[in-house]
């Protein structure tokens, strides 16, 4: 079954996150710079508005959040009079002729944060995956390059293997899902093809069940795509919203929450579907 969680009306919702120490559901709006909790019912919804395009929050065991803000990546504390603590960790080096933002992000259990970023301009493979181990770390470790549009990243239960999207594709790097070993120390081993994207839109945000399975948003799509560890396609969801960013997985395991995006939408389709820009939620 599938219905609405949050109603809004984001213009780039992305990067859902739930939150099993506080109980809520983490989300941005990219453009209108704005980040959102929620609880466990929809019905009690906080936001901060930042000083610059958002590509994701993500809890740290700590109690504060990774946030990787356009300019770089900050740890950041979110006051209940609605104001924000920000402590700036890095900042982002714009390729010559093109700016570069961090677009997704994954945390692992111990805290260690794996996040891609994009080029803004959508046209050359500048985008990168990096790796901080912790807040004291002010530099990236690169693990791999070459993306237009970065997506993800996602871990397998285990936490052996890492899977990483591109969104546009380039002639270097086709559009799909990628999979590579990680190492204990966090040594990323070769990047291969998993899953070469022969479906509707993009793949966008990439998130992982506890049975290992991926679950994939299509951009440009009103599908979120669920895939076996071997890429094989289980089953595709529909929902009435286009630009199906990214999939979380609830807190019972058995509901998949769901961002939207209303941004390059015509009239018609936002009159045929207007509550694209919600938060969804799929009960399996």
């Amino acid at each position: 079954m599938v219905s609405v969680f949050v109603e809004a009306a984001c213009e780039l919702g992305e990067g859902p996150v739930w939150d099993h120490v506080r109980q809520c559901l983490w989300w941005v709006d990219i453009t209108n710079c704005t980040i959102y909790r929620a609880d466990p019912t929809g019905h009690h919804v906080r936001s901060w508005v930042v000083d610059e395009l958002v590509g994701f929050v993500l809890p740290h065991p700590d109690g504060t959040l990774w946030a990787g803000l356009q300019s770089g990546l900050h740890r950041v504390t979110l006051q209940a009079d609605g104001g924000i603590s920000v402590d700036r960790l890095t900042y982002l080096t714009p390729a010559p002729n093109h700016q570069i933002r961090f677009n997704d992000g994954w945390v692992d259990r111990n805290g260690v944060l794996y996040a891609t970023t994009m080029d803004m301009d959508v046209e050359e493979p500048i985008g990168e995956l990096h790796r901080y181990a912790d807040f004291s770390q002010r530099h990236a470790d690169l693990l791999v390059d070459g993306f237009v549009i970065g997506n993800g990243p996602a871990l397998s239960p285990d936490e052996q293997t890492l899977y990483v999207n591109e969104t546009n594709g380039h002639p270097e790097r086709t559009k799909g899902v990628y999979q590579a070993p990680l190492s204990l120390d966090g040594q990323l081993g070769p990047l291969t093809l998993l899953i070469d994207w022969q479906y509707e839109g993009s793949p966008d945000g990439v998130t992982v069940d506890r049975a290992g399975n991926l679950w994939v948003g299509g951009y440009g799509s009103r599908e979120v795509h669920q895939f076996a560890p071997d890429g094989s396609l289980l089953r595709t969801i529909e929902i009435p919203a286009w630009n199906i960013t990214k999939p979380a997985i609830g807190p019972d395991y058995h509901t998949i929450f769901v961002t939207s995006a209303r941004q390059g939408l015509s009239d018609e389709q936002l009159a045929q579907f207007p509550q694209t820009g919600s938060v969804w939620q799929i009960k399996l």
